[in-house]
């Protein structure tokens, strides 16, 4: 087997102006999709059987109603046992329209189930939820250059993925104030406009950040930062200095050091991976 891994670009897969590519494909006894990357977001859906999820280090088993989430970053491959076949349903999603739900409808609250690393994530589905992918691809396969039914699709498959559990109990004037907090000229001011939206004193609004987020308001902020950053190297040719300083970043060793703490590549790295000339 030939473990050199080669990488499959959207503009090579994509048919005409499609924004969603949908692809059946059945793997015979023994049969393998060597290891490869790609420029874009993948979903696999096992409809029927299981084989191997091939990684650089090392394999993992998956069965029928699995669903992998496959980031653009992540190096992998598909085999078959030697004794049966398995059937997917491969979805591949272009960048921009992967990048925009992303950035429009997840953070902390609501996360993004692709991985932002080497690595891909797997997601068991009952029958029930089974039968609702199923049905949500059948219906996106004839509109796959439909920017609107894809990202109904996308929006969609989020919903179904949501955790049966939510952290309802999340206060009011805190996810509202999270909202607003969203928009580009609030969250440069970052604690401060937390702040004067919660009307809550900083000790306060901390330890409620720690209870439903896990985490300190800060590291909030820096995250919801870092995503909005991601999306203008992705979406702008604006240059980096004035991405980071535009995000609430002053200090621009401490927007790289962040955002490769996160990204696991420099702000530069990214956007020459996503294809555009560095600014």
């Amino acid at each position: 087997m030939d473990n050199k891994p080669h990488c499959i670009y959207w503009n090579e897969l994509a048919v005409a102006d499609e924004v969603l590519h949908v692809h059946l494909a059945r793997y015979r006894k023994g049969q393998w999709f060597s290891l490869h990357s790609h420029s874009f977001t993948e979903l696999i859906y096992v409809q029927e059987g299981s084989g191997m999820h091939i990684r650089p280090d090392g394999e993992e088993p998956f069965q029928q109603g699995d669903l992998l989430f496959i980031p653009d970053v992540c190096i992998h491959g598909l085999r078959a046992h030697a004794d049966s076949g398995f059937a997917v349903i491969n979805i591949a999603i272009a960048p921009a329209v992967a990048d925009g739900i992303h950035y429009r409808y997840c953070d902390e609250r609501r996360p993004w189930p692709w991985p932002n690393e080497n690595r891909h994530a797997v997601r068991h589905l009952s029958a029930a939820e089974q039968d609702q992918f199923e049905e949500l691809c059948s219906a996106v396969q004839h509109h796959q250059n439909d920017r609107l039914f894809v990202d109904s699709f996308l929006l969609q498959v989020l919903c179904l993925l949501q955790p049966k559990q939510q952290v309802h109990n999340i206060p009011h004037w805190l996810d509202h104030a999270l909202q607003l907090l969203e928009e580009p000229e609030r969250l440069v001011r970052g604690l401060d406009e937390l702040l004067e939206l919660t009307e809550k004193s900083r000790e306060y609004l901390n330890r409620c950040m720690r209870k439903y987020f896990n985490m300190t308001t800060s590291d909030y902020i820096r995250k919801r930062r870092l995503a909005q950053a991601a999306h203008l190297l992705r979406h702008t040719n604006s240059s980096i200095q004035e991405i980071g300083v535009n995000c609430g970043f002053d200090n621009e060793g401490y927007f790289f050091r962040s955002f490769k703490a996160t990204y696991d590549c420099t702000p530069r790295q990214y956007r020459q991976d996503q294809g555009i000339s560095p600014v």
